[in-house]
């Protein structure tokens, strides 16, 4: 009777073994294969992964900038260690950065500038 006891104990361990080797070896790896799809607008099945979607640049008014874009001064702006922005002055050219709320231009006082968009209305 006792060794009845034991072999069903053994059997209930190797059960709950591979149980557990399923669980951890052979499901993990459909998991990491369902990663590599995803759905589109439409709903289509698509493999691969989801391109990126890039927050938008916006100006003071909401207007969305793009590469190239000239830009004014909504106020007037102190900058340290270089000729203060007055409310009007004109950036030609920008160009956008990661950063949705920040733009790189350029201005004959000042060179290279790195300008939060909140501060600036698009022109044009």
């Amino acid at each position: 009777m006792l060794l009845i006891l034991v072999l069903d104990f053994i059997y209930f361990i190797i059960d709950i073994i591979n149980y557990l080797f399923i669980l951890f070896f052979i499901y993990k790896p459909t998991k990491q294969m369902a990663d590599n799809f995803y759905y589109d607008e439409n709903w289509n099945l698509i493999e691969g992964t989801p391109p990126e979607e890039k927050e938008p640049t916006l100006d003071a008014n909401g207007n969305e900038l793009q590469n190239g874009d000239n830009v004014v001064a909504v106020k007037n702006l102190p900058v340290k260690g270089g000729v203060d922005i007055k409310k009007g002055d004109k950036f030609t050219n920008i160009t956008l950065t990661d950063d949705p709320a920040l733009i790189n231009a350029k201005s004959k006082q000042n060179g290279k500038m790195v300008l939060k968009t909140e501060f600036f209305k698009k022109v044009g």
